[in-house]
């Protein structure tokens, strides 16, 4: 258990920052790498995109923030964006050290309870105590600074412009996952966040939750669904024990599932990650062709299986929803009129949203970072590729 201490002080010391909220000061903890020069495994690629800045000073900065963003996971992403308050631009305005991000906190939290639970189990009641204290401290730090009551769910947070960010991202929710929260009032969180998602609408998308709503180009940013962040929606929702997100919870598992089999029917293979329009299709973006595999893919479809598995069919809704229509129709005439009608209509609706689906989808397959425009006009209009930043 000292390892594990160990590791908890090291991200204390030199991951840690004081935030002041209403009068009192609390430590969040942030992503920040220290070491100098561009990344080992991308040093060329570094060298070349850091030519936009002028003095060695910005171009150690640049090469800082891109090791911070690969640290954090999401390499890279408009959530580590900021231009003018704003979570616009491209690369070079990286600043992931300067956000204090919602899942990570979650997990300080929890690693705290754990290193509570440890020490009280081997019988350490002084270093129980210390950790149980930090554990209660970032749970008021979690709940004060980055829970934002009239939004309805937690956010990162924003140190150079003092404000919160409001966009959408799976880890929104993390919280719930690590229950970095006051149980004592689920009911409250989880009618907030229910009705969060519901506006924010990420629902509407049949092959996943996507990482962000904004399309980039970044591998960690729309429509790019990955494994690891809909684990988290599922785990969160599921056991908060409210049944309306426990609901949501198989809803987001069925999508994810049958599009995951559908690609490995298709191809023989599990993606990193997968794209949240087209149930089936594999991401894309980013610096490296979409890898196939994949080591949380199959964890994540395992641990969905093993819980759900007795409720999941591959079977869609519709074929289902013919079935029944019938079984009813053989009871009347104007039920065969009634029940033709139905699936007539719910049949056109498919073939015309597989139509749209397929569209995207080629679209997907000739993307290239130049191309970005074609693809989203209006969404993409104010982000700039970097490698034709001027």
């Amino acid at each position: 258990i000292h390892i594990l201490e160990k590791e908890f002080q090291f991200w204390l010391t030199n991951h840690t920052v004081e935030v002041e909220k209403d009068g009192k000061v609390y430590t969040l903890a942030r992503y920040k790498d220290a070491s100098q020069g561009p990344r080992p495994e991308s040093y060329r690629e570094d060298i070349l995109s850091a030519t936009f800045f002028k003095t060695d000073e910005e171009k150690e900065s640049y090469y800082r923030e891109l090791k911070t963003a690969a640290e954090s996971g999401w390499d890279f992403s408009t959530r580590w964006f900021i231009l003018n308050g704003t979570n616009r631009g491209n690369l070079t305005n990286l600043k992931t050290s300067h956000i204090i991000p919602v899942d990570l906190n979650a997990i300080m939290y929890w690693n705290a309870q754990i290193m509570y639970e440890f020490y009280r189990e081997l019988g350490n009641g002084e270093k129980a105590v210390k950790f149980q204290t930090l554990a209660s401290n970032w749970l008021e730090a979690v709940t004060q600074v980055l829970w934002h009551e009239e939004v309805g769910v937690w956010l990162d947070y924003d140190m150079l412009n003092n404000i919160k960010r409001d966009y959408f991202y799976p880890t929104n929710i993390a919280p719930l996952w690590t229950m970095c929260y006051h149980r004592e009032n689920t009911s409250h969180y989880v009618a907030k966040v229910m009705k969060y998602l519901e506006k924010s609408q990420v629902m509407v998308h049949q092959g996943g939750i996507p990482t962000t709503l904004e399309h980039s180009g970044e591998q960690w940013d729309y429509p790019n669904a990955w494994p690891p962040l809909q684990y988290i929606m599922i785990m969160g929702l599921e056991q908060t024990g409210d049944s309306w997100a426990q609901d949501l919870a198989f809803e987001i598992t069925e999508k994810w599932v049958r599009s995951n089999f559908k690609a490995f029917n298709e191809t023989g293979a599990m993606f990193e990650k997968y794209d949240a329009i087209v149930p089936g299709g594999h991401g894309g973006g980013g610096e490296y062709e979409v890898q196939a595999g994949f080591g949380w893919t199959n964890g994540v479809i395992m641990e969905l299986l093993d819980r759900y598995g007795k409720q999941l069919t591959t079977e869609e809704r519709l074929a289902s929803f013919m079935s029944a229509s019938s079984l009813e129709a053989s009871d009347s005439s104007s039920g065969v009129v009634a029940g033709m009608l139905t699936v007539l209509l719910a049949l056109a609706a498919t073939i015309a949203a597989g139509c749209i689906g397929m569209i995207v989808y080629k679209k997907r397959l000739q993307y290239s970072p130049g191309d970005r425009r074609k693809l989203c006009p209006k969404l993409c209009g104010g982000y700039t590729e970097l490698n034709t930043f001027d």
